[in-house]
């Protein structure tokens, strides 16, 4: 890869190492050099196809996970993936790299460069308990409600003294429903029942493999 500082380019820059932490400019040509060699990838055709647009993978940063609707279709793109990092200095984290199997499909082992993939029922993406099946989002609603009841818990104080309701509802909403309510605009909720979690997207997980991937160097 190279660097651009004011129209000036420096020559070719070889990565040998991961991302350093508490650097400002490091994170950015790390998302940049990950950026450019995605689109290298030819994925066209690959992943899962949602309302005829196919979706081969969600990435935040160096946090990846690949889909694909076939085992054989999902050893590929990782192949490809692993190969094109190596050409610019990076490697997969395989040990942080796992892979889920909804029951449309039949198990078989996963192996890039040599390295079985560990198959798991559930893994935590950015903060949120990822599971396939019909109680997919079981744990989710768990863990929010848990994590609601425990911030509420802080503010004790805050919600028994003799503040206006109306200063008391907004440290509600902006310190404990928060909690509870984060990322829930994404979810497929069942409007007639209210006492169960979420209902399953029809647009997920069916026929479909995951593997959550990547890389330090």
């Amino acid at each position: 890869m190279c660097v651009q500082v004011q129209n000036q380019q420096s020559g070719p820059i070889q990565l040998r190492r991961g991302v350093r932490q508490g650097d400002v400019i490091s994170p950015k040509l790390f998302t940049s050099a990950l950026e450019d060699l995605l689109k290298t990838l030819d994925w066209k055709g690959m992943g899962i196809n949602i309302n005829s647009e196919y979706i081969s993978h969600l990435r935040f940063a160096d946090d990846i996970v690949i889909m694909a609707e076939t085992l054989e279709e999902l050893q590929q793109m990782l192949n490809s993936l692993a190969s094109a990092a190596q050409r610019i200095g990076l490697t997969m984290n395989l040990d942080k790299t796992k892979l889920m199997i909804n029951d449309h499909l039949d198990p078989r082992p996963i192996v890039v460069n040599r390295h079985l993939l560990e198959v798991v029922s559930e893994y935590t993406y950015l903060g949120q308990i990822l599971q396939l099946g019909k109680n997919s989002f079981e744990k989710e609603v768990k863990k929010r409600i848990q994590l609601g009841w425990a911030a509420f818990g802080k503010l004790r104080r805050v919600f028994s003294s003799l503040l206006p309701q109306c200063l008391k509802t907004k440290v509600f909403n902006q310190c404990v429903l928060c909690h509870v309510c984060h990322d829930l605009r994404c979810r497929d909720v069942d409007a007639h029942s209210t006492a169960g979690p979420p209902a399953q997207s029809r647009s997920a997980s069916y026929g479909t493999c995951y593997a959550r991937s990547f890389s330090e160097g």
